[in-house]
């Protein structure tokens, strides 16, 4: 790619943002401009924790029993992803969304304990998750995902600062580790913008890497 095709390509992706164009999901940047008021949310919203949000080793919880005080409070969950009750022993809560950990514990009371249980969870405190951003990008480093939320490639580049001028936009890569392997994924970020094909969400401690062009 020629240096004229990739400023070109730079301004673009800039006119996309102040253009709007990003689903304001998360207000990361001056990009993103807040469209109305949405409906009313409820406590885990509020808090800004969504119902998909999956709980994390680190993550701090309240756990309420209707009337049991002694089975109620505050927990976190360990290293191995579980909670260590004093009465109900481990229950493993990482990777579950805050219903399914209310549910499970609830089979975990019921068939222990209590007739008909009545449990509520919520987060007390999270562990936030990050992606880091490498190469030709304003604002090279790492950068926070928020709290129960989630961030796409082009969202993680409008954070950092936008591309360089001397950034290969289309030979954008990011490298994950799943089941202890890595993979890279190569991508076009011009074809993103354009909307030939799907923005990337990206995982927690993904890494992107912004090499220069080719001279």
């Amino acid at each position: 790619m020629g240096y004229v095709e990739a400023v070109k390509k730079k301004k673009l992706f800039k006119e996309f943002c102040r253009a709007g164009v990003f689903v304001p999901a998360l207000i990361l940047s001056g990009c993103f401009a807040v469209s109305g008021t949405g409906p009313a949310s409820g406590p885990a919203e509020e808090a800004g924790i969504q119902p998909a949000y999956r709980l994390h080793a680190g993550d701090q919880i309240e756990l309420k029993v209707y009337r049991e005080q002694e089975l109620s409070g505050i927990f976190q969950i360990d290293a191995a992803g579980l909670v260590r009750h004093p009465l109900c022993g481990s229950f493993p809560a990482a990777g579950l969304t805050i219903a399914e950990a209310e549910a499970g514990f609830t089979g975990l009371l019921r068939e222990k304990y209590l007739v008909n249980p009545r449990v509520l969870i919520s987060v007390v405190s999270a562990q936030g998750s990050q992606v880091v951003i490498l190469g030709e990008i304003s604002k090279p480093g790492v950068h926070p995902v928020p709290v129960g939320g989630s961030m796409t490639l082009l969202q993680a580049i409008a954070e950092a600062g936008g591309f360089t001028d001397l950034a290969s936009v289309d030979r954008v890569t990011v490298t994950r580790s799943e089941d202890g392997k890595e993979r890279s994924i190569r991508v076009r970020v011009s074809r993103m913008i354009a909307g030939q094909e799907p923005d990337l969400e990206l995982k927690p401690n993904d890494v992107i890497m912004v090499p220069q062009i080719r001279f």
